[in-house]
């Protein structure tokens, strides 16, 4: 089976400013969390790729499904972890440090 977090960037890397949106949900057994309070199957990842000068930058949200315990009034509790992707992606590293 394909990796569904691999993309192919080869037409992005043609012309600064192209673009791509990538919206799948990966398996979570994907990710080899070893976090009971994982409640999830499928981890949704929603990125939108943009080719700039000398790379590619990567700006979208990854979300999850979790459930747990009060510590205080041990009714259970629940909800979705959410994570912002800010990242760029440089062919030649000019800055190591820039996002």
């Amino acid at each position: 089976m394909a990796n569904p977090l691999l993309v192919n960037v080869a037409e992005l890397t043609r012309r600064a400013g192209s673009e791509k949106l990538i919206d799948v949900a990966v398996d979570v057994n994907h990710f080899n969390f070893d976090d009971r309070r994982v409640t999830a199957t499928e981890v949704p990842i929603r990125l939108h790729l943009e080719s700039v000068n000398g790379g590619i930058a990567v700006c979208g949200e990854l979300s999850m499904e979790w459930s747990d315990q009060c510590s205080r009034c041990l009714k259970p509790v629940q909800g979705v972890a959410t994570t912002a992707v800010n990242e760029l992606y440089q062919q030649l590293v000019t800055d190591p440090d820039a996002y």
